[in-house]
């Protein structure tokens, strides 16, 4: 049904929103027609059905997760992962 194993349903579209306003996040990382895609779909659709559409949601969501995590775990990853 979807390219991508996680299904994204209306609720966590609206958290992964919310979380992304809370840390300031929203509007400085995403272009005003990412946000707009966003909104629209969360407004439009329970469940995301079209591949094309999940794709162009996927990435949106991706771009917003790299973003939100913090210097502190890029560095735990980058600096761990060459002491290990």
């Amino acid at each position: 049904m979807l390219w991508c194993a996680v299904m994204l349903t209306k609720n966590e579209l609206i958290l992964k929103r919310q979380k992304a306003m809370r840390k300031h996040i929203w509007f400085k990382v995403l272009t005003r027609s990412e946000r707009a895609i966003f909104n629209l779909t969360i407004r439009c659709v329970e469940q995301i059905k079209s591949s094309k559409l999940a794709k162009i949601v996927t990435a949106i969501v991706e771009k917003l997760t790299q973003a939100m995590t913090s210097r502190v775990e890029k560095l735990s990853q980058s600096v761990g992962r060459q002491l290990a």
